[in-house]
């Protein structure tokens, strides 16, 4: 049975979940109200079935006269869905506040008869408790065992041990009572309970598949390819379409690939079936494109410049003397910089219109999102108006994803990092879901608890899964993921596929810990600043060794490297954004202006890929240009096309330098919710930008071209080009569908 948040993520059909795999269909849903519950919202009487379709082959009970339902965040990474949906939620225990019990009674003899063992899975939102587990068979003495919830759940099920190794499950074995008690305790206060299972003695698990593997994933042309499999329990193994006769739990076979083929593996036995499928492509040749995105990095973090003056002379500020980037300047050799490109002021919607190539605005995920379930975020200081109906839940299946359409075109999807398109437990909680290939750490939070990997990189819904091996190791966040990505990357090289390898890291967004490994180099600097200094280096290594590891798999000059920054900076410093006026969440320019660059990894004006894509290396860009013009020009580069409509477009014509003005040049960023600053639009068109404040209804207006800093507003001054300005804004906002602040007073729309 599935203890859970009534309403909430429960295991589908077709999921298999428990260290005993079950099918979604045949698991016992027993839902509670989520948050605390008393009286008779704890009570709780239910008839169980087996997994061979049997009815009421047990009665469970509930007397728990208080106790509490919550989420315990562990419902994204890879590939394991059913599992986390299992763990997803869970029911607590308070021994303190409840004599409460979980009670099994009326089991079918069957099960008493052949003696069964008692599986009980336990994973909560916080990471620090030992659990007691208590179980009385009704025909003889009560059974304790205990283990360490010391982690978020990622994926794999650990049986406890004692009180201190990590665990998150415990097993009773070998009972033959037809009635039992279970209690649990923890060692500071709730005990949690995400699931049971009963399983006979003679109980035959389903089969395995524990990998099913092609050599070579992609083909330019007709050719052989090596399909091999590893199972488990399996009495019959089938590949089809139909290879030649296989056998065995383990093996390999040959196949001839002239076209583009899926092929799925088959193992059954008597006590059920599984099956996995791969896809072969054949194409055309294709770039791979490394993604570097940063989190929270502002336009100045850099020892390379992108304030320029009218004669296109580096402008350096004090910032880019304090930070060292020397990967930075060596990827700005041999790409092109832009220097106006624009995001979102907070993360969220920066990524999902990464993914989908639409403006914030038009997707409606205008705000981040809450790690584990789908609310408003922020802090509202402007009380009269309160957010518009945004897509709290963030992606969803009605997007159409970046990722997705580059693995119809062959590609290996990887991410790593941070993913923050969804909450955990909805659809674009897991990365997998949008089509990701592969999910290195990412979920619905937007930070990590901790980069120790000392720490375990942090506890309850800030904990960073899928690292468990690097639990306890001198070892920092940023470093983990770069290793994680460059064994992808090789993975993906090895069996012939191009790849998009999506590196966002959780640098350099706090909490502002400091990376020893460059600690030295800034014996000037105390605190916070330090440790900022520290992660912006440690983020501009990995850079350095990524592309690095591509040229010892030479593939550099066969891929696309871009870098780019989610939002504006949020250094923990004074003015740490300037010249820029304003950070992270500000309308001004240090919130929304971020650096970007775009290259290949190693100059070869004869390589193919850069005869057709020749950017022109070591060069600027001044023109205006957006993040979700990334979305067009990845898939040109990849060679396939776009169908359906988006507000990107491809940056092609200024990569390679063709004269003139290739996107309009205005962009609209809309926030009708509270943050650092609260309900404001903001437009800009050329070197003019206008602000909209919603809470007073005021206008800013600022000339970028004389007034990079926003010093001076000309909303009074220049009353004609405000209404033109606010005018073009108020068509951006309606062409793209935009939602708007609600007047808390009136109950409608607060529109411009």
């Amino acid at each position: 049975m599935n203890l859970h948040s009534a309403g909430g993520v429960r295991i589908e059909t077709a999921q298999a979940a428990g260290t005993i795999p079950v099918d979604g269909r045949h698991w016992n849903h027993v839902g509670f109200p989520r948050g605390n519950i008393k009286g008779l919202d704890g009570q709780k009487e239910a008839w169980l079935g087996d997994d061979q379709g049997n009815a009421k082959v047990a009665r469970f009970t509930s007397t728990l006269a208080s106790a509490y339902v919550g989420l315990s965040g562990a419902s994204s990474g890879q590939n394991e869905r059913g599992h986390r949906a299992l763990m997803y939620s869970y029911l607590s225990f308070d021994r303190g506040m409840d004599r409460g019990h979980l009670r099994c009674t009326d089991l079918d003899e069957t099960f008493a008869q052949i003696g069964y063992d008692v599986y009980v899975y336990f994973d909560t939102d916080n990471s620090n408790r030992v659990h007691t587990l208590i179980l009385k068979p009704d025909n003889g003495e009560a059974r304790s065992l205990q283990g360490n919830d010391s982690g978020t759940f990622a994926g794999a099920f650990v049986e406890a041990t004692g009180p201190d190794p990590y665990a998150n499950m415990a097993v009773f074995r070998k009972l033959t009572a037809t009635a039992f008690t279970l209690d649990m305790d923890s060692s500071t206060g709730r005990a949690a309970v995400n699931g049971i299972q009963i399983v006979s003695s003679d109980h035959v698990c389903p089969p395995s598949i524990r990998q099913f593997r092609a050599s070579r994933r992609y083909l330019t042309g007709t050719g052989q390819v090596e399909l091999s499999w590893e199972t488990s329990g399996a009495d019959q193994v089938r590949i089809q379409p139909d290879v030649a006769p296989i056998s065995g739990n383990s093996g390999s076979t040959r196949v001839g690939v002239s076209t583009s083929t899926a092929y799925t593996l088959s193992v059954s036995n008597r006590g059920g079936a599984a099956s996995t499928s791969l896809r072969v492509r054949v194409g055309p040749p294709r770039p791979n494109i490394l993604f570097f995105l940063v989190d929270d990095m502002g336009w100045q973090d850099t020892s390379e410049p992108f304030h320029y003056d009218q004669d296109d002379r580096p402008v350096l500020s004090d910032l880019n003397k304090r930070y060292r980037t020397p990967s930075m300047e060596r990827l700005a050799d041999q790409a092109k910089k832009f220097t106006r490109a624009y995001v979102s002021s907070v993360c969220t919607p920066t990524r999902v219109s990464l993914m989908t190539g639409m403006n914030a605005t038009r997707h409606h995920v205008t705000t981040w999102t809450f790690p584990n379930k789908a609310q408003n975020t922020g802090s509202n200081q402007v009380k009269h108006l309160g957010d518009p109906d945004w897509r709290k839940a963030g992606m969803d299946k009605s997007d159409i994803p970046l990722p997705r359409l580059l693995q119809d075109l062959g590609y290996r999807t990887i991410h790593a990092g941070k993913a923050h398109f969804a909450p955990n437990g909805t659809f674009g909680g897991d990365p997998c879901d949008i089509g990701f290939d592969v999910n290195i750490a990412g979920h619905g939070a937007g930070l990590p608890g901790s980069y120790y990997g000392t720490a375990n990189f942090g506890k309850g819904m800030w904990h960073v899964p899928g690292l468990e091996k690097y639990h306890g190791k001198d070892i920092f966040l940023t470093e983990v993921l770069t290793l994680e990505m460059k064994d992808a990357i090789t993975q993906s090289v090895n069996a012939g596929q191009p790849f998009f390898a999506y590196m966002a890291h959780y640098a350099v967004h706090g909490p502002f810990l400091l990376d020893s490994r460059f600690a030295d180099n800034y014996p000037d600097l105390e605190g916070r600043p330090k440790a900022y200094a520290t992660l912006i280096e440690g983020m501009d290594k990995s850079l350095g060794d990524l592309m690095d590891h591509l040229e010892v798999l030479n593939v550099a000059e066969n891929t696309l490297v871009v870098f780019l920054s989610d939002n504006g900076g949020d250094a923990p410093i004074k003015n740490g954004n300037a010249p820029l006026r304003g950070k992270k969440g500000h309308r001004h320019e240090g919130g929304l202006r971020v650096p970007l660059m775009v290259g290949w990894g190693r100059l070869n004006p004869k390589n193919v890929f850069q005869k057709r894509l020749s950017i022109q290396s070591g060069t600027r860009c001044h023109k205006l240009v957006a993040g979700y013009d990334l979305f067009p020009t990845l898939i040109n580069v990849a060679g396939g096309a776009v169908a359906h409509r988006m507000d990107g477009f491809d940056l092609a014509p200024y990569l390679i330098g063709t004269p003139g003005i290739h996107r309009p040049e205005e962009v609209v960023t809309h926030f009708p919710h509270g943050h650092n600053h609260d309900h404001y639009t903001t437009y800009h068109q050329g070197d003019w930008k206008v602000i909209h404040n919603y809470g007073d209804g005021s206008y800013e207006l600022y000339n970028l071209a004389d007034d990079l800093a926003e010093t001076n507003n000309l909303a009074q001054a220049s009353p004609a080009k405000l209404q033109a300005m606010s005018k073009a804004m108020a068509r951006e906002l309606e062409r793209n569908d935009a939602q708007y602040s609600v007047n808390l007073k009136t109950g409608k729309p607060q529109r411009p």
